[in-house]
């Protein structure tokens, strides 16, 4: 496993791994069209370079959704990095089924 090449990976993404969550909160807000929104956010944000996050904060079509999002949610949309699902969770599932198929417990 490569961790510097892996870092410098998701530095180079992390501005566009917030609209994945940014899209599943809106829909969770009830936005009739989430995954449609964010992606005009995304391209807007590669044609003009500035960051995703910042352009969703700043958007007044989506402001009555965003309203609705909680601290946490908010945290996790602007550090990507926090953004991890229950990987977690599935690693250690993955890790204790192979231990038990090979008997190594």
């Amino acid at each position: 496993m490569d961790s510097e090449q892996m870092r410098r990976n998701f530095e180079s993404n992390a501005a566009m791994i917030a609209a994945e969550p940014a899209y599943i909160l809106l829909a969770a807000a009830g936005h009739p069209d989430a995954h449609e929104a964010v992606r005009r956010l995304t391209l807007e944000a590669q044609r003009t370079g500035r960051p995703f996050v910042e352009l969703l904060e700043n958007s007044e079509e989506l402001a009555p959704y965003l309203a609705k999002f909680t601290g946490p949610q908010w945290t996790l949309l602007r550090d990507p990095s926090l953004y991890t699902g229950i990987a977690a969770q599935k690693t250690v599932e993955v890790c204790e089924m192979w231990e038990k198929r090979l008997e190594i417990a």
